[in-house]
């Protein structure tokens, strides 16, 4: 068994979410963790995460976050038995509570990590770590598992009257885009990724230009991290979806161009649609931007969709 769960919680409002499955990867490096999740929540917006807990390891974790209103959970799996919580969490549970600081098992054991924003906070970001050692004291070692394709596209929208392209992996965003803004013609899906954080995933940020009402993606944080500070015409609308972190036999890089006159972005894994760009004239190649999958699950051929993406370039460049 696990160790002696400390209190029970009520998580009946969670009971119709299937989380997400991850994985502990641990490595010989104590000052990395073996499973690191991270995410932005919305105001009353929660992740499930489940994993498996091995006997024989001693698991520490760490839970970083701007906002202390965050709650964090660890419960045996279709239990309310709480194995772990965050400072705030352990407070809701009970403030005479001690947080454990080494949890074990001593069969494999699947656990639940619930990660909840009950404020009114939007855009409250968090980092989520998982450290294993053995019963030695000493780091083991497990080969990483590579990231797998999910069945979330990110599809493609043009704004017809500026030419500036939109992403997006939320079916609600594309409900909304397609019944209440003509203005906006959706081309379609354009690659594979994942809507929620999930390990061996980046997360790929939205800023909406104020000055130009177009759209800017970035997966580099050092880039993020300067337009937040320096770009205040740049509005931070968060991470929008979510792609492997390495390139792997399975993944597909997606290259970013921006247009010359309109400074907006042109995200692509079509060779076809790259060059027809760059020939134009009015596109710059700012290579890779990051991997992710092939289009899943599409009605349309793979030539189908590069007459769609070039077209759409087309009626760009001739407007």
């Amino acid at each position: 068994m696990a160790s002696q769960p400390f209190t029970k919680i009520d998580l009946s409002q969670w009971e119709t979410e299937k989380p997400y499955p991850v994985n502990i990867r641990i490595d010989n490096d104590s000052s990395s963790a073996d499973l690191q999740l991270e995410g932005v929540l919305e105001t009353n917006d929660s992740y499930l995460y489940s994993f498996i807990l091995q006997p024989g390891l001693a698991y520490r974790f760490d839970m970083r976050t701007q906002f202390a209103e965050i709650h964090a959970f660890l419960t045996l799996s279709g239990t309310a038995d709480v194995l772990w919580a965050n400072a705030t969490g352990l407070s809701a549970i009970s403030p005479d509570r001690i947080q454990m600081v080494g949890v074990t098992v001593d069969v494999p054991t699947e656990v639940t990590l619930t990660i909840f924003n009950p404020t009114d906070q939007i855009n409250a970001d968090f980092k989520f770590a998982a450290f294993a050692k053995d019963n030695a004291g000493n780091e083991v070692v497990t080969p990483p598992p590579p990231p797998v394709p999910t069945d979330d596209n990110i599809v493609r929208f043009t704004q017809v009257s500026t030419g500036q392209y939109f992403y997006t992996a939320s079916a609600a965003e594309q409900a909304v885009l397609l019944g209440s803004f003509p203005d906006f013609r959706l081309e379609g899906p354009v690659f594979s990724g994942e809507d929620q954080p999930r390990e061996g995933y980046i997360p790929v940020y939205r800023f909406f230009n104020e000055n130009t009402t177009g759209y800017f993606f970035t997966a580099n944080e050092q880039e993020r991290a300067t337009i937040q500070a320096s770009m205040p015409n740049f509005r931070f609308d968060g991470a929008m979806f979510f792609v492997p972190a390495q390139a792997t036999d399975e993944t597909i890089p997606v290259y970013r161009l921006q247009n010359l006159n309109t400074g907006g972005l042109l995200l692509t894994v079509n060779p076809v649609e790259k060059a027809y760009a760059l020939l134009s004239g009015d596109w710059v190649d700012q290579d890779i931007a990051f991997q992710a999958f092939p289009v899943l699950d599409t009605p349309l051929t793979h030539a189908e969709q590069v007459e769609v993406q070039v077209a759409g370039l087309a009626v760009e460049h001739l407007g």
